[in-house]
């Protein structure tokens, strides 16, 4: 059943808080050892898609649909994503915990590359968040869903692909919002869809062949 669009706004805002903290969780984490903080952020993206939670990154496939019902709905979950982990960035500036430096070098890192660059790592996690969606969707045991969940964002994190939520989180909570931010944010959601939107295609047209040869 169709979810009218209050509770997609909820949701989106649920969602982006959980990524959020999964985001910072990463900060505190990510200079003791890499590894333990990716699969820190992973746990958070896990609730977020075990919950099917309206995260714009899992949802964008939608779009296929061709509906403007899709476009719209999918455009209130993106607005919620972004407006949940900008809140939540500064609302963390507050507390006592300092991790300002280690947003400062993630942020910087990411800010330095060059908009191509951007748009191909974004890419990559969009198709990445699209296994990870259709992994929750299988008829795999419990146990593997969780590990290839967790696994597959772990592989994104460590690889430095980049997935818009989480950034705006990262710039809110290092306070380098400027126009060029802005730009990386954009570019990152729209390679995030692009990604996870042109693997749901071939998904989509692999399943087809393979009725239309089952009923051959």
């Amino acid at each position: 059943m169709r979810k009218n669009r209050f509770t997609i706004f909820i949701s989106s805002l649920v969602a982006g808080v959980l990524m959020s903290i999964g985001g910072y969780v990463f900060l505190a984490t990510k200079l003791q050892n890499g590894f333990l903080a990716a699969f820190f952020f992973a746990v958070g993206l896990f609730s977020v898609i075990s919950l099917d939670l309206y995260l714009y990154t899992g949802k964008v496939c939608d779009v296929l649909d061709g509906t403007r019902e899709c476009l719209l709905d999918l455009s209130i979950g993106f607005l919620g994503n972004m407006l949940a982990a900008f809140t939540v960035g500064y609302l963390l500036r507050i507390v006592e915990i300092d991790l300002s430096f280690v947003a400062s070098v993630v942020t910087s890192f990411k800010l330095e590359m060059n908009v191509f660059s951007v748009f191909i790592l974004s890419l990559f996690c969009g198709i990445i968040n699209f296994l990870t969606v259709k992994i929750k969707q299988s008829d795999l045991h419990p146990i593997w869903k969780l590990f290839g969940i967790i696994f597959l964002v772990m592989v994104y994190v460590l690889a430095n692909f980049q997935n818009c939520t989480a950034n705006v989180f990262y710039f809110s909570y290092a306070n380098v919002w400027s126009l060029k931010t802005v730009l990386y944010v954009l570019v990152t959601a729209v390679g995030n869809g692009v990604g996870a939107v042109v693997f749901a295609a071939i998904f989509k047209l692999l399943k087809h062949r393979d009725t239309n040869e089952t009923q051959d």
